[in-house]
């Protein structure tokens, strides 16, 4: 052994982003992310996938076996313990980017993620509200004033959920 040198390889690991999915229900969302994921290079990128306690699907095993994780949450209904959830699992895996898909509701978790130093904190928005449900689209609709208060990067779907 030479001093002052080292002949360790150094070995890189994949950064590891956290995907906020909210409830999985095998629909658009969860299928379009789940087929990026399926197309990335492993070796550069993993995702842990954040999902609600109470969504109606398992994670698909193909993606387990890919690399993923799979982190089930209390529903963001009950915020707190969501909030302090979010919080243990970005502490405890030192995330450098949060993904968040859960449109306004994002807000949430990239509270969180700033509260816990993440660097890149990703908004992306797949649709705009509509129909009848005036309590829900009056929550979008507060929680939207803040939308740009805990981001650093935005996304959305089309121009129309981008302008959302």
């Amino acid at each position: 052994m030479h001093e002052g040198k080292s002949y360790v390889m150094e070995t890189k690991s994949p950064i590891r982003i956290a995907q906020i999915m909210g409830k999985l229900w095998a629909g658009g969302v969860e299928s379009v992310v789940f087929n990026y994921y399926r197309k990335i290079d492993k070796e550069k990128f993993q995702f842990d996938f954040y999902y609600d306690e109470d969504s109606t699907v398992e994670p698909p095993k193909d993606l387990v076996e890919l690399g993923a994780r799979f982190i089930k949450v209390p529903a963001y209904q009950n915020v707190w313990k969501y909030m302090t959830t979010l919080h243990y699992y970005f502490e405890k895996n030192n995330y450098q980017i949060v993904h968040s898909h859960i449109n306004t509701l994002s807000v949430i978790p990239l509270f969180v993620a700033k509260q816990c130093g993440v660097p890149i904190r990703i908004q992306h928005n797949h649709s705009v509200p509509g129909g009848p449900e005036f309590k829900r689209n009056a929550l979008k609709n507060f929680l939207r004033l803040f939308s740009k208060t805990f981001s650093t990067h935005y996304f959305a779907c089309s121009e129309k959920a981008g302008r959302w």
